[in-house]
């Protein structure tokens, strides 16, 4: 064969090839992006942007790719495809279809965001098929490491970006995501696969780094003070002691007991009173906050009850397909009588979101929605 043919197996491969890199440009760079000239919008509106842009060049990446490998497992699809298409449908029947096409000022997530995580989705199952999943799974966990980084930095008091007035006191780390409960579920999404990855890797010097990437990130959801990401990891955890007596004879006995030690000591520094990773708002400890997610009649329950509870009331007059996604702010009474006072401050606020995705779902896409999603 003469240098400089293209084979058919090349060919074959370009549509993967320019898929991967869609997917990588998706998973290790949109995360990251923010607009510091944009105090208004500084954590979303880049990132939304980018994906409404990425989106339609990962569909035709994925449509090209389709045509050449056609083993692929049609569940998927046709669940990616009721998703969008009850997506549509609310956002055409939406209280406010302009609105619900392009989300919210301050959020973004509209319609195009949707689309766009479908995408995404439908991408990472074809690279997975084609042979490039692990390039993904680097892709993620160093870009997970990066956000994890800079928002460690950010609790210590090291913050390059300018903070607008809603984020001017919080003490949590939030980074690139703009709220901590994000990050929080962000790190503990991908904290499994740095794991995974340092257990099975072939060299000695690549488990070290995902051994530290790891610690990284396990450090960055416990700075958000997320009760959520604290649950979550103590779940991962759990499950991580069970999986392991079946991966120990394939895994080196060393690199369990430097991973084990890893966790252990950044929750150790973590926890220390006093400490160089203590909060810096006075009124805050790792006893209170877990104290305060347990006791039923304090705020931090009764909240989360009442923005559930009101929410459920509304899902049941739309049920099917929701009141259009990012409806949410123009559907839920926004009067702050003395109930709303007396849970969340005297303050004001826009309540945007349910804080629960299932609720959150079913509001915009209905139940059609969430069972697709599902």
């Amino acid at each position: 064969m003469r240098e400089g043919t293209i084979t058919a197996t090349d060919t074959s491969r370009a549509p993967s090839l320019a898929l991967s890199l869609c997917l990588l440009i998706a998973v290790g760079v949109v995360p990251l992006l923010l607009d510091p000239s944009n105090l208004g919008n500084t954590y979303y509106a880049a990132k939304a942007r980018a994906l409404y842009l990425l989106t339609p060049v990962i569909l035709l990446a994925f449509g090209a790719h389709a045509r050449t490998n056609r083993n692929a497992d049609p569940l998927p699809l046709v669940a990616v495809g009721a998703f969008i298409l009850t997506s549509a449908a609310a956002t055409v029947l939406s209280v406010d279809s302009s609105w619900s096409l392009r989300g919210s000022p301050w959020r973004s997530e509209g319609f195009g965001a949707y689309l766009g995580y479908a995408a995404v989705f439908l991408s990472a199952l074809a690279v997975g098929r084609s042979g490039y999943a692990a390039r993904w799974q680097v892709a993620v966990i160093a870009c997970g490491a990066v956000v994890a980084l800079y928002g460690i930095a950010q609790y210590l008091g090291y913050e390059w970006l300018v903070r607008d007035s809603q984020r001017l006191d919080w003490f949590q780390a939030f980074s690139t995501s703009g709220n901590a409960n994000f990050l929080g579920a962000y790190m503990v999404l991908i904290f499994p696969l740095a794991v995974a990855a340092a257990l099975m890797a072939r060299q000695s010097t690549a488990a070290g780094l995902w051994i530290c990437a790891a610690g990284t990130l396990f450090l960055a959801a416990l700075c958000t003070y997320s009760r959520a990401a604290w649950a979550a990891l103590a779940a991962e955890i759990l499950l991580l002691g069970l999986w392991l007596p079946r991966l120990r004879p394939g895994v080196p006995r060393r690199r369990i007991i430097a991973l084990t030690l890893a966790l252990a000591f950044v929750t150790i520094v973590f926890v220390v009173p006093g400490g160089p990773l203590a909060p810096r708002a006075k009124d805050v400890t790792l006893t209170s906050r877990i104290r305060s997610g347990m006791e039923y009649q304090g705020p931090a329950v009764q909240s989360r009850l009442y923005l559930w509870k009101e929410t459920a009331s509304l899902i049941i007059r739309r049920p099917l397909l929701g009141y259009g996604p990012e409806a949410f702010p123009l559907i839920f009474p926004q009067e702050w009588d003395q109930e709303r006072q007396r849970l969340f401050g005297d303050f004001p606020m826009t309540i945007d979101k349910a804080h629960n995705d299932t609720l959150d779902l079913a509001m915009s896409i209905g139940l059609l929605g969430v069972l697709a999603f599902w």
